[in-house]
């Protein structure tokens, strides 16, 4: 994250992603000095991007005025658009695929081996000792779990690309192992948020359906569908957050929020286009085998899973990097620079 401080020449506020002993410059006076050990860490845009001999910064007047125009929405908008996301998602995605599907299946492979297991043992019903509705929770819980962890595995990942640096599979699975217990704690934020929501979304509907079933029901749908979006959208970068600002457990669905808000729209429609492409392989997949014996469809599909999650991964990476550049004019180096 970018640090705060005081230029020790003009006491104008300095801002940078340069750590403590680097060197700086004022956005002011144009002073170098090193960063002080003191330094707070902030959101704010970096005034000076602390190499020496880079072009200086704008003046307080014309900062203002860039964050003026980056408030509009169409201006905003413009740095992120879901075709450019898509297409520098997959071909991130595919210049280190066999990395990021290798990812995605290690940090899941807890839940496909009980999957594999269910289906080779007869269980697959009921499995003791949990009868079918608690192992329904149960596995719905560890999925969302294991495909969080997964997605922040990979953006730390495409982050490391972004930097240039190696991706090196363990390297990836320790930094985000060694933050489980955080992520962990989102997930479940995240979700008891969600069903919050909902919850209030349909309770119009369901005290319609007492005195129509038939508009009650459409009312609950439309209800429904709108609230799912929206927390969809409003939540999509959560994860992100958690990863690369790491600004608290209960900040990072805030901080989703302020970064989609006036993006929703377009993050919708790429996660609507996202999942009409893994439904088409979905439905291809499935056809191919559907003559095939159960545990190589099982196979088969966990394989498909695997690289659809994988993508979806790291479009969400690219994207909370757009979402980053447009909204605070963050660029590439100073973004990745984070993880220094």
């Amino acid at each position: 994250m970018p640090l705060r401080f005081e230029c020790p020449e003009c006491d104008a506020p300095v801002v940078t992603f340069r750590r403590p002993g680097e060197s700086a410059r004022c956005g002011e006076c144009e002073s170098e000095f090193d960063v002080p050990e003191d330094a707070m860490t902030t959101h704010e845009k970096p005034t000076w991007v602390g190499e020496p001999g880079a072009a200086p910064a704008p003046t307080t007047r014309a900062r203002a005025t860039a964050e003026d125009g980056r408030s509009s929405r169409t201006q905003r908008g413009e740095s992120f658009k879901v075709g450019a996301v898509l297409s520098k998602g997959m071909s991130i995605w595919f210049r280190k695929l066999p990395v990021y599907v290798t990812l995605t299946l290690l940090v899941n492979l807890p839940l496909f081996l009980y999957q594999w297991w269910l289906v080779d043992s007869g269980n697959i019903g009921a499995p003791a000792p949990y009868g079918f509705n608690t192992w329904t929770i149960i596995s719905a819980l560890v999925n969302m779990t294991l495909s969080n962890l997964a997605t922040a595995t990979l953006i730390y990942a495409v982050f490391q690309a972004l930097r240039g640096h190696s991706v090196a599979i363990g390297t990836c699975l320790s930094y985000v192992l060694a933050r489980f217990p955080m992520l962990l704690a989102v997930t479940l934020l995240v979700s008891l948020f969600t069903a919050l929501v909902a919850g209030v979304a349909i309770l119009p509907g369901l005290l319609l359906v007492m005195v129509s079933e038939t508009l009650g029901i459409l009312l609950l749908s439309i209800c429904a569908f709108a609230a799912l979006a929206w927390v969809m959208t409003a939540v999509w970068a959560t994860m992100a957050v958690a990863v690369v600002e790491n600004p608290g457990i209960m900040s990072c669905l805030s901080r989703s929020m302020e970064l989609t808000k006036g993006y929703r729209g377009r993050i919708f429609l790429l996660l609507l286009l996202l999942g009409v492409l893994g439904g088409i392989v979905g439905g291809i997949v499935g056809a191919v085998v559907s003559s095939l014996p159960v545990m190589i469809k099982l196979l088969l599909t966990t394989g498909l899973t695997v690289v659809v999650a994988s993508l979806s991964a790291v479009v969400t990476a690219v994207g909370y990097h757009d979402l980053r550049v447009a909204a605070e004019g963050i660029d590439t180096v100073e973004l990745a620079a984070i993880f220094d």
